[in-house]
């Protein structure tokens, strides 16, 4: 066993006799500094389940500084032994690692226990995207309904998400219209729509434009978009 005297050393000591906050409390912190910092309503319904579900469950009346390593590997076999899949336990560690992660930054906790665990552990295999290319897409847009054929042109062309496009107004499409063959322009991305139930409204705070439906900024997204079909009738692929 490494003397304390040489983890102090390190700054990866913590002294039992002053335990400081529970996970609780500093979990909660966390969740609010992510909610301010913008994130979708469907990612912090996600941060929620999680938290509420396993983290607190387990952790929550347990002084932060003092969980360890070994206790978040048993933690993870109990969700084995569970039947939760590779990915949920994955998902969890996720949100466990940046909690964690933070109350570190504070100073809260000398380590950040998940930064020892095996790495392999967090790997989840995914698999490759699909991509298809300029004429599969104008076949894709002449086989389907009619009209769902632009949206299929619009969403390749341009590679917004689904929330993205579904909270645009006319007003966010702004088109060269000095240009006879109208493919210059931009999409202006302020807006992004997520399907979020009554309860989990409520909980967070959201408004919401109809029940199940909550509006808000996008997540991590460049405000001005120009599409390569827009810029120069370039192919998507």
């Amino acid at each position: 066993m490494e003397s304390r005297r040489a983890r102090a050393g390190r700054g990866t000591y913590n002294d039992p006799n002053e335990t400081g906050p529970t996970f609780a409390v500093v979990a909660e912190e966390w969740f609010a500094d992510r909610a301010a910092r913008g994130r979708t309503p469907k990612t912090l319904t996600g941060y929620r389940s999680i938290l509420d579900t396993h983290l607190l469950p387990r952790f929550g009346d347990v002084p932060i500084r003092v969980i360890t390593v070994g206790q978040i590997e048993a933690f993870e076999r109990t969700l084995i032994e569970a039947g939760k899949a590779r990915g949920t336990r994955n998902n969890i560690l996720r949100v466990l690692g940046p909690l964690l992660g933070r109350a570190k930054r504070l100073g809260i906790v000398a380590a950040n226990p998940i930064a020892d665990l095996d790495r392999e552990r967090q790997t989840v295999e995914r698999p490759k995207p699909t991509t298809i290319n300029s004429t599969q897409v104008e076949l894709l847009a002449s086989v389907i309904d009619p009209h769902y054929a632009p949206l299929v042109v619009f969403t390749a062309y341009t590679g917004l998400r689904a929330g993205e496009i579904a909270a645009l107004r006319w007003g966010d499409l702004e088109f060269d219209w000095d240009d006879p063959s109208c493919q210059g322009g931009w999409v202006r991305v302020e807006r992004s729509a997520s399907e979020i139930s009554v309860n989990d409204a409520s909980r967070l705070g959201l408004a919401t434009v109809r029940p199940g439906l909550h509006v808000g900024p996008p997540n991590d997204r460049t405000p001005l978009v120009e599409p390569p079909a827009m810029r120069a009738g370039a192919p998507v692929g």
